[in-house]
């Protein structure tokens, strides 16, 4: 048979690199080149990025480092609290691909509610949407220069975490 070349890509970044390499053949196979081949090469994207995903994916969560990264990651975010009741584990709320699979985010339930916490890219994302009878973050944080949601703010570290739940904490609203 005699193969066309339909897909390939490859890398080279932080995890190593990593390249994909797909040809096909088939009987009155079109030009792929041509306009008309556009659903070949929208398919080919795809499934492309499901096999990637899959396989770095696959490669990441063998690697050593990267028990070590999650499990790190859980100590830097329960020292935020000072007295947890209950840490539950989610999938991250940011990314949820190949790279930040391992990254969990957490429910941390305290006795005022429920926070939702976790790395999104370099800041610490804390959510307090669920908690009760707490101000919301123009209130406490008028003067911090961070995003800021409703009941929600970035830290941009573990510190400025820490420090940002222990004012929520005593934000009662009278």
């Amino acid at each position: 048979m005699d193969y066309e070349p339909l897909y390939k890509m490859e890398s080279h970044g932080g995890d190593g690199w990593f390249g994909i390499d797909i040809q096909v053949a088939a009987k009155n196979l079109p030009d792929l080149k041509e306009e008309q081949s556009q659903g070949i090469r929208i398919a080919s994207s795809k499934a492309v990025k499901l096999i990637e995903s899959a396989i770095r994916g696959e490669i990441k969560s063998r690697d050593p480092e990267t028990a070590t990264e999650k499990e790190n990651n859980r100590k830097l975010i329960s020292q935020v609290f000072d007295t947890p009741i209950f840490v539950e584990e989610i999938p991250n709320g940011y990314c949820g691909d190949w790279c930040c699979a391992h990254l969990p985010w957490f429910i941390v339930t305290t006795k005022v509610g429920r926070f939702t916490i976790g790395w999104r890219k370099r800041v610490v994302s804390i959510d307090w949407n669920e908690t009760v009878n707490t101000e919301t973050s123009d209130v406490i944080f008028k003067d911090e220069n961070v995003t800021k949601g409703y009941k929600s703010i970035h830290a941009w570290s573990i510190e400025d975490a820490r420090q940002y739940v222990a004012m929520i904490m005593l934000s009662t609203v009278v």
